[in-house]
């Protein structure tokens, strides 16, 4: 007997165990499948348990054709949460594989799922809206309306939009369906992420708008612990190289993100889309808020009056000495936190009191 374990996506996210060259009756699981079934069909039937006939008598090649399977379909991918296989080899029958999966969601709760996005997309879409207010307002629904489980028993879209609460595989495959339902393409990203507090599996969507693909991490925008109201932008659009300082994952399976999403925005004559740069505060990414020098700060400052706020940025290591060496003819209030999306720099916003 041999055994042999499959990777994990996440931590228990998709593990499989294959026994192979044992010869079992077909009935030591219920079967429900004819003659060389697809695994596929039988999976996105939420079917716990099939034999199907297989063309292989090994282990390794029908691990692959699991695999492939599932890569055709990203939001099953995730939604098998563990599966195994018995493998038997016999004169009599052929080949015969019985599958036993765990999925996250049963048949039920993922019919459910479309039910309610197809309701949730009614709310957000509205007549004239382009692709990129469509993204938005898909992402702001997700991390308004989910708060991240930090218990890591809610791990689902249905968690998600019903319990209103799930880890990164929740958020990633509700905001999947969504932008699906929007009739905007977008693929599953698995691999790694880094935080301050450590690095572990993740799951997060690259989405395409207009013919150019960009990263969305509905999760990473909705830090713990959740705050109702809340709604940040670090993770949203971003470029290969601005995700790959906290996130890892094999490029050459996804398509490559290598645009500036705020060039996009700025170059844009649709309001839409510049009120998109002011709503996530982008803006503050391009050149006009963006300052290297001191003097440039302060001569830009000076015409501001009581009441008014402002945002830009400022060279990251020099945030806190700028700000004290301000010279401004008026008492003003500010706030200052590294950019998320490029930490070279601080983001600072600054009211006139």
């Amino acid at each position: 007997m041999s055994k042999v374990w499959t990777s994990a996506i996440r931590k228990g996210l998709l593990t499989a165990v294959i026994f192979a060259g044992v010869w079992l009756p077909a009935d030591a699981f219920a079967s429900s499948a004819s003659d060389e079934p697809s695994i596929l069909s039988h999976m996105e039937a939420r079917e716990p348990v099939f034999t199907l006939r297989v063309g292989t008598s090994s282990a390794a090649a029908l691990q692959q054709e699991v695999k492939d399977a599932l890569a055709r379909d990203p939001y099953l991918m995730l939604d098998v949460a563990s599966y195994r296989f018995v493998l038997t080899s016999s004169p009599l029958w052929g080949n015969r594989a019985v599958f036993a999966v765990r999925y996250r969601e049963t048949k039920a709760q993922y019919a459910a799922v479309l039910q309610g996005v197809r309701k949730i997309l009614q709310e957000i879409l509205k007549p004239g809206m382009d692709v990129y207010a469509k993204e938005k307002g898909i992402h702001d629904f997700v991390v308004l309306h989910t708060s991240y489980d930090t218990t890591l028993r809610r791990d689902s879209a249905y968690d998600a939009l019903y319990a209103r609460s799930a880890t990164c595989e929740g958020y990633t495959m509700l905001t999947y369906q969504l932008l699906r339902g929007a009739g905007i393409p977008n693929v599953i990203v698995v691999g790694t992420a880094t935080s301050p507090s450590g690095s572990g599996s993740h799951a997060w969507n690259e989405v395409e708008l207009n013919g150019t693909w960009y990263h969305l991490d509905t999760t990473w925008d909705d830090p713990v612990p959740d705050v109702p109201g809340r709604v940040t932008y670090g993770y949203f659009n971003l470029t290969s190289a601005q995700l790959a300082r906290t996130h890892t994952w094999d490029r050459s399976q996804v398509p490559p993100a290598d645009t500036d999403i705020v060039q996009v925005l700025a170059r844009s004559a649709n309001q839409e889309d510049q009120r998109i740069l002011q709503e996530t505060g982008l803006f503050v990414e391009q050149p006009a808020y963006t300052f290297t020098r001191l003097n440039s700060l302060t001569a830009a400052l000076s015409g501001l009056r009581p009441g008014q706020t402002t945002m830009f940025r400022v060279p990251y290591v020099d945030a806190a000495l700028w700000l004290s060496a301000l010279r401004l003819p008026y008492a003003v209030r500010c706030s200052c936190v590294q950019d998320t999306r490029d930490p070279g720099y601080a983001v600072v916003t600054l009211t006139v009191t």
